[in-house]
């Protein structure tokens, strides 16, 4: 089950690599309607990932994106959250093993089910996308390319 849920998240992350910024007019009824009624929102910022469509808006002031399928279920959610809201275990890590990084944004991310924490951090002139499980260990290290820092 976990190998499962790690192919998930890499794979939602991959797709999010190829992301492409499209009007909200090219966005399907389905996927729209599954965004009023699950967030209450009315528009948003949307990009397609492969098949999917990931909107981007603000909920309850904190910058939040939602991965739909074609359908309109929901495959992924992400909230930007507070560094004092990370779970202790994930901060002792940041504290233990990434004492030398500057952190830059910090989020939780639900995959159909499953809450990871991403952290991106800078070091020296490095940006770093670290994911986390819930008991804090670190499950993926991404460097960020200089073109991604320039679009976040």
């Amino acid at each position: 089950m976990k190998t499962l849920v790690m192919v998930v998240c890499i794979g939602l992350a991959a797709c999010q690599a190829d992301a492409q910024k499209i009007n909200e007019k090219d966005v399907p009824a389905i996927v729209k309607n599954s965004l009023t009624k699950s967030f209450g929102e009315q528009s948003a910022k949307w990009d397609k990932e492969g098949e999917n469509f990931e909107a981007s808006f603000k909920a309850k002031g904190k910058e939040t994106s939602v991965v739909f399928d074609a359908a309109g279920s929901i495959l992924e959610t992400e909230v930007e959250i507070k560094k004092s809201e990370l779970p202790a275990s994930v901060s002792e890590i940041l504290k233990k093993d990434f004492a030398n990084a500057k952190i830059e944004e910090v989020a939780k991310i639900d995959t159909k089910g499953v809450t990871t924490y991403e952290v991106e951090v800078e070091i020296g002139e490095d940006s770093f996308d670290l994911i986390f499980d819930a008991q804090g260990k670190l499950i993926k290290k991404e460097k960020k390319e200089d073109d991604e820092e320039e679009e976040g």
